[in-house]
């Protein structure tokens, strides 16, 4: 689950509305209506949605491969 932490009320408001579009080009026409410093704001947030499903993604994956990581930790411990 996304979730994107530390956001006052008007940006949990626009984040809200942001996931109510069914793809991307709604997204992007949606901005084009917005002002410059609603725009910015609509960015930052889109960026901050970006890193927490990469957060998700990288989570996951070490997850899923525990045991070949520890595995490979092993090894490069007993390196010189």
């Amino acid at each position: 689950m996304i979730t994107i932490s530390n956001v006052n009320s008007d940006q949990r408001a626009m984040l809200d509305h942001m996931w109510s579009f069914n793809d991307y080009d709604e997204l992007e026409e949606w901005k084009d209506t917005l002002g410059d410093e609603d725009r910015d704001q609509a960015e930052l947030l889109e960026q901050m949605i970006m890193l927490a499903v990469l957060d998700e993604i990288i989570d996951e994956t070490e997850e899923n491969f525990k045991e070949a990581n520890d595995i490979i930790n092993s090894i490069t411990k007993k390196l010189p």
